[in-house]
């Protein structure tokens, strides 16, 4: 029974190792986005090997590396269209994307508009123009 106890210990504490290795790899992803997080980057940069990174974001976050990235790169360029008149291929590489045609596929493919139009979307632009002024009606 000690044996027993002492394997899960060392087990719950390789997974807890685990989770908090992976929670590192997000926060560093949610704050370094606009730069190169390659998995080759990141496995360095973690000191684990390329094999090894995949499985375990995998695992702990229910999304891949490239998956996590990319949703953080767009949620970082909606703020960003949002909040500015920064040109759209200005935007791109804020976020870290250095192809505006594939930046603009990205965000059409999670956000179902393309960046100019949902940047219209929030700044009014894209609501009907009424036809006649309420007063002008009898």
């Amino acid at each position: 029974q000690l044996l027993t106890e002492i394997v899960l210990n060392a087990e719950s504490t390789a997974n807890s190792e685990h989770a908090n290795y992976v929670q590192d790899v997000a926060q560093y992803i949610d704050e370094n986005y606009d730069q190169d997080l390659s998995l080759e980057v990141l496995a360095e940069k973690f000191n684990v090997t390329k094999s090894y990174l995949p499985r375990q974001f995998k695992a702990q976050m229910g999304l891949t590396r490239s998956e996590y990235l990319t949703q953080v790169r767009i949620q970082a360029a909606k703020e960003i269209l949002r909040k500015s008149n920064t040109p759209i291929h200005e935007v791109a590489k804020m976020v870290g994307v250095d192809n505006i045609s594939y930046f603009i596929k990205l965000f059409k493919k999670y956000e179902q508009l393309t960046p100019h139009a949902y940047r219209n979307k929030w700044s009014g632009k894209d609501s009907p123009v009424p036809l006649f002024k309420a007063s002008e009606s009898k």
